[in-house]
């Protein structure tokens, strides 16, 4: 019994070890682009206003140059508030898996707690590293550039697209894997946060209806696949604007 459990405790140990191999070689070289600290985010174009022009009068000169620059602190506080908001409700929904750890292993035996408890803490680094392996490019690399947070105006987003019946259908977007460089964004990252919660939300409910009655490699196994491909494709189908299932 106890070799058993060492070969366990050590399978486990080998496969976290494999995803940190994976994620030190999958971060691509850095070439900041874009704007990773938010400090160049926000223009007085996010007030729905353009920059106003200078004209050959000095003295008018200094009032346009006043206006353009309390426009462009108006519009960057604009995007900042924007962004806190968007992390803080995303702080709260990830507290919802303390939630589901904890109604869950009260459903369970008392020889069950542990592995219940476990999973329920365990898809949540399981679903964040597929996300951000591809889960995330897949469903929203056509899609990155968020008017509310910033656009990300560095970010070039590509969807792979089938046209057919003369209508285009969205399958997987083709830019953001691993959250490479090209979309070192405050925007995009923002963007990955908020959505990954709600990704792992859903990949926990299952933790509860299969307690007891699956093993833990099988439930790693169900952590990455559902976080890379499951979610992220019919969540880009249906909620993408030209998504192959939004007839709307």
């Amino acid at each position: 019994m106890k070799n058993f459990w060492r070969i366990k405790t050590r399978m486990y140990a080998l496969v976290m070890l494999v995803m940190v191999g994976i994620t030190t070689i999958g971060i691509p070289a850095v070439s900041y682009a874009q704007d990773p600290s938010g400090v160049n985010t926000g223009t007085i174009k996010d007030l729905g206003i353009d920059t106003l022009a200078k004209s050959g009068d000095t003295t008018l000169n200094k009032v346009v140059a006043a206006v353009n620059t309390i426009g462009a602190a108006d519009g960057h506080n604009k995007i900042a508030i924007n962004i806190m908001w968007t992390l803080i409700a995303g702080f709260l929904v990830m507290f919802m898996q303390a939630g589901f750890a904890l109604v869950e292993t009260g459903f369970t035996q008392k020889k069950n707690v542990a592995h219940t408890m476990g999973m329920n803490f365990m898809v949540y680094a399981l679903g964040m590293f597929g996300f951000w392996v591809c889960g995330f490019a897949l469903m929203f690399g056509g899609a990155l550039n968020a008017s509310t947070l910033g656009g990300a105006p560095g970010v070039i987003p590509h969807e792979y697209i089938v046209h057919m019946f003369g209508h285009d259908f969205g399958i997987w977007g083709t830019v953001g894997f691993f959250l490479n460089s090209k979309v070192y964004d405050v925007g995009v990252f923002t963007l990955f946060l908020f959505q990954m919660v709600f990704m792992d939300t859903t990949a926990t409910i299952p933790t509860g209806s299969m307690a007891e009655r699956w093993s833990f490699k099988s439930f790693i196994v169900f952590g990455l696949f559902i976080s890379m491909f499951v979610y992220p494709l019919f969540g880009n189908w249906y909620g993408a604007a030209d998504g192959c299932l939004n007839w709307a």
